[in-house]
């Protein structure tokens, strides 16, 4: 990805917010589409403070794909779901429902999605 000129993820947020074509850039990266797709994802979730790319796997794995889907989220739903899939990633929630607030309140301020 350091040869198309992606060294973080906000550069590969600004690469997608501009028209990425994931079929295309997958190929002259050498890259599944797959993994494409989530590192996109991935690179859309990292901007809330808080989330990092643990916390960005998990709510990929929850099916929740952008910083729109937090900011549309019911606390305590998210909250007990990230609860599951933790545990099923037999991982420690190291969040509360007033982190997860802030992060909800947070994505609501960001702008721009992929």
């Amino acid at each position: 990805m350091a040869a198309e000129g992606i060294k973080h993820s906000k550069h590969m947020f600004d690469v997608c917010r501009n028209g990425l074509d994931i079929s295309e850039f997958s190929a002259s990266a050498g890259l599944d589409q797959d993994v494409v797709k989530d590192i996109t994802c991935m690179s859309d979730l990292v901007r809330i403070n808080g989330v990092g790319p643990i916390y960005a796997r998990i709510f990929l794995k929850m099916g929740i794909y952008t910083t729109q889907a937090i900011a549309d989220s019911n606390c305590t739903s998210l909250y007990n779901e990230l609860c599951v899939w933790t545990e099923k990633m037999n991982l420690k929630v190291t969040f509360n429902e007033n982190d997860l607030q802030t992060c909800i309140d947070m994505a609501k301020g960001l702008p721009g999605n992929v």
